[in-house]
């Protein structure tokens, strides 16, 4: 679940800035674990963020303090999309996603385990579709008195020029219509050399920083907020 603890930094920073709850819509979601995120712990030295009591328990991941935050994160809507999307349900799931750790990253199996165990508590909505079809028809329902976050990791080298072209285009055009009381922001996760960049952009203004660097796999994070 590093990515999760990659990602937090964002999250964070979204709710901070406009104090609303979130709307989350992840691409490429997979089996979904990345949407309960906010379902899990995070501790690092003299800071925590999440439950408790959590079955996932991300300890020492990001190696300096995420942004402060005073009050509790609501994600009062979660929802993915992939072309091929795997139920954290079914014990083929659990199967097929230990087989992709590898063998010599035996620590990210207990987490794994303990996120898909969550999933079977709260499973992920996560709908078969296309990319872009389906950013397209989520970015029309427009959501006022909440953040609309649009994420994404380790998913821009697996679009084509013609779906990143048309993902920039909507997400540019759903900012246009964002609003202090309805913001976007789009948060993601991409190669940018030996470390991945964490990326926001948010709107109205489209203003865009880069708000943590991590591993690829999620450690370390180095917040930069």
């Amino acid at each position: 679940m590093g990515r999760c603890a990659a990602l937090l930094p964002g999250f964070l920073a979204v709710a901070n800035d406009y104090g609303l709850p979130l709307r989350i819509l992840e691409l490429g979601s997979s089996a979904g674990l990345n949407l309960n995120w906010d379902r899990y712990r995070y501790e690092g030295n003299g800071w925590d963020v999440g439950p408790g009591d959590s079955q996932v328990q991300i300890s020492g991941a990001i190696e300096s303090a995420p942004p402060a935050h005073s009050s509790e994160i609501l994600v009062i809507e979660r929802r993915g999309c992939d072309a091929t999307p795997l139920d954290p349900v079914d014990p083929d799931t659990r199967v097929a996603l230990r087989s992709c750790v590898w063998a010599d990253h035996l620590q990210r199996l207990d987490p794994l385990d303990a996120a898909l165990d969550v999933a079977r508590e709260h499973p992920p909505p996560v709908d078969r579709a296309d990319a872009c079809d389906w950013l397209e028809s989520k970015l029309t329902q427009r959501a006022h008195g909440i953040a609309t976050v649009v994420f994404h990791s380790i998913l821009w080298q697996y679009l084509d020029d013609a779906h990143r072209t048309r993902l920039r285009t909507l997400l540019a055009g759903a900012g246009s219509e964002a609003s202090a009381d309805s913001p976007l922001a789009w948060l993601r996760m991409e190669p940018a050399g030996e470390l991945a960049s964490v990326t926001l952009t948010t709107w109205p203004g489209g203003d865009e920083r880069v708000v943590a660097r991590s591993g690829y796999h999620g450690r370390p994070v180095r917040s930069l907020q």
